[in-house]
């Protein structure tokens, strides 16, 4: 039989870490931009508990989505329930020549700063990851009988700086997910191989390998099996079984290590222990637990019915939701307050934060679709892909396509940039939740920043959108050529003002439709679709454009079913104005940040307080563009 040789540490037997020791890269330190580049992993094989683990480099094995969504942080040695242990955050990652590479942010804290520091001077070049393994693939068995395991599946949780390499009977792996096993090949070794699940069977995680006695060693202390259990993530209850054990039969740091192993795969399996089940498994998983509890939390907030996946959770409180979640990931927290669960649950690399975060979202954006101003229905929406300029593209010569014979040459078309510009600009305000609120279970401490924050979004938007038809005493904003949006220079004011009638609808139809195009020669033909009035002729406008049961033809009212009236009560007086459809004559443009259409919801954990901070930010820019699809009368 073939066997693949792997030559194995003689230093003691091999360890069960869920963390690798890499290191920085010195020379990519930017003190400018305080970020550092580091090899995350390079997936060599290492010695664990149950034998070698080799961890799969591919964007396909990687789950990097808490790198997106700003949840991978940069800690102290992998302390996830102390927020001074925070020392920056993974800004991206990448795989490059077999390697997950990535950038890390040092934080803008003194823990932070000293760690920045002895980077920039060399004398800390050592971090950890901790990862959690989804589904294992069993790829070889060596010579020496052990077995190979790839971890072909895996989330990356966390990055922390080490200043040493970790004690070799520690344990640590920062979370525990459910995972599953497949064998890849036909092992050399098929007696010692366990057996393969059958399909749709929940397998354990490799496990400790049955192997001869180990060397006799001089027997642990107890110090040491608490150290081990504690560095595992193992409970209370496990360290008392194994000091219990210890003192009848006392472990060698061989069997401590074994045993421990065991533990570990049992728990990181989610198999049965001690007659213990993972908890949630009907729910598939901690991303769709924390999926379905999203749903019940914003019908509570929203107060919608929930769907039929998140019923169950309507009842529960956030700090049940915080427990069931760190349980979830395998975290023992059976026996901690309220207070200790929300100390973990509000840790970065919780799914706590992720579940207010997508509620928070989803409810922020609800309100503020609910309070957006009319206007934006007259005006045309686009993207940008950063905070520069925005230019107006317009056809400078000629509103036709040539005609072009059988052998004829077709011609280039003109185009210029047009003289309207803008750009977007960055609203923003930051609120808290605190931890009393959230053990309180007081919606209405997250809901009521929520909705104030979603109704300023909008009402800003709304502001500026009404200022460009507010600007000159309602003429509106200048444009390119000097003159104000509503102009007798532009054909687009009615001489003089007049109530909404039929005969002064007609005029601004027929002035709209009669506009040129920028070549002055070809019609713009501009229809209009909404009548935009202020609320003093917000029911005068309802009456113009109502069904009328006529008796005579010269009766009925032509532009019910084609005008469509839009009020907004930031518009003075008793002017109205007529627009075309944007999508066809666009007279007003908005524009949001291509990644974020709308304000966004960010978390962290609180600094200044005891909780966690919530910032709303929408990038938003507007500006009047053209003046041809619109008509404006100052009315009476």
């Amino acid at each position: 039989m073939t066997r693949t040789a792997i030559a194995t540490s003689p230093a003691g037997p091999p360890d069960s870490h869920g963390y690798r020791l890499v290191s920085l890269t010195a020379p990519s330190y930017s003190a400018e931009n305080r970020t550092v580049e580091a090899v995350l992993s390079s997936g060599t094989r290492v010695n664990r508990g149950f034998g070698l683990e080799e961890l799969a480099i591919s964007a396909e094995a990687i789950d990097l989505s808490r790198i997106a969504a700003n949840l991978c942080p940069l800690l102290n040695a992998h302390n996830r329930f102390d927020i001074g242990a925070v020392l920056g955050i993974v800004e991206s990652a990448r795989i490059e020549g077999g390697q997950l590479l990535g950038r890390i942010r040092f934080a803008d804290t003194a823990a932070g700063r000293e760690a920045e520091g002895m980077v920039a001077r060399g004398e800390l070049a050592g971090i950890s990851i901790g990862y959690a393994v989804r589904t294992w693939q069993r790829v070889e068995v060596t010579d020496d009988d052990s077995e190979v395991w790839r971890a072909a599946n895996w989330e990356l949780l966390e990055v922390s700086l080490a200043p040493v390499p970790a004690d070799p009977t520690s344990f640590i792996r920062s979370e525990e997910t459910d995972v599953t096993r497949t064998l890849s090949s036909t092992p050399t070794n098929p007696a010692a191989a366990p057996l393969a699940p059958a399909e749709g069977e929940r397998a354990l995680a490799p496990p400790a390998p049955a192997t001869a006695a180990p060397p006799a060693r001089d027997a642990v202390s107890a110090r040491a099996i608490m150290t081990a259990v504690r560095n595992a993530g193992l409970d209370v209850a496990a360290a008392d079984e194994l000091i219990a054990t210890h003192e009848d039969a006392p472990f060698t740091r061989d069997g401590l290590t074994a045993e421990i192993g065991r533990r570990y795969a049992a728990r990181d399996s989610g198999a049965v222990t001690r007659n213990a089940v993972s908890p949630y498994p009907q729910h598939g998983g901690a991303e769709q637990l924390r999926t379905r509890m999203e749903g019940a939390l914003f019908a509570r907030l929203a107060g919608r019915t929930p769907d039929d996946a998140s019923r169950e959770f309507m009842g529960a409180s956030m700090t049940s939701m915080a427990r069931g979640l760190l349980e979830a990931r395998g975290e023992n927290v059976r026996w901690l307050s309220d207070g200790q669960v929300m100390e973990r649950a509000m840790n970065t690399t919780s799914d706590f934060p992720t579940l207010l975060m997508g509620t928070g979202n989803r409810y922020l954006l609800d309100v503020f679709q609910a309070a957006s101003s009319e206007i934006k229905a007259v005006a045309r929406q686009r993207t940008a892909r950063d905070f520069r300029d925005i230019t107006i593209a317009k056809l400078s010569q000629g509103g036709l396509l040539d005609k072009v014979g059988e052998n004829g040459e077709i011609h280039f078309g003109s185009f210029s940039e047009g003289k309207e510009t803008y750009r977007l600009s960055s609203f923003a305000k930051i609120f808290a939740l605190s931890r009393q609120a959230i053990i309180n279970d007081d919606l209405g401490a997250f809901s009521d920043p929520l909705r104030l924050m979603a109704r300023a979004a909008a009402e800003t938007e709304a502001q500026e959108l009404a200022a460009l038809l507010e600007a000159n005493g309602g003429l509106g904003a200048n444009m390119g050529d000097g003159k104000s949006l509503y102009h007798a220079g532009h054909g687009n004011k009615a001489v003089a003002g007049g109530a909404i009638d039929l005969a002064a609808l007609s005029a601004g139809r027929q002035a709209m439709r009669d506009q040129k195009d920028a070549d002055g020669v070809t019609p713009m033909n501009a229809v209009p679709k909404y009548l935009l009035v202020g609320t003093a002729n917000e029911t005068l406008a309802e009456q113009q454009v109502a069904q009328l049961a006529a008796a005579q033809s010269d009766q009925v009212n032509p532009f019910t079913g084609k005008l469509i009236p839009k009020v907004d009560p930031r518009l003075s007086g008793n002017a109205w104005r007529l627009f075309a459809d944007p999508a066809v004559c666009p007279v007003i443009e908005y524009a949001y940040l291509e990644s974020a259409p709308g304000p966004q919801l960010v978390s962290r954990e609180g600094w200044n307080v005891l909780g966690m901070e919530f910032r709303v930010i929408n990038d938003f820019g507007c500006a009047a563009i053209d003046w041809r699809g619109t008509y404006y009368n100052a009315g009476q």
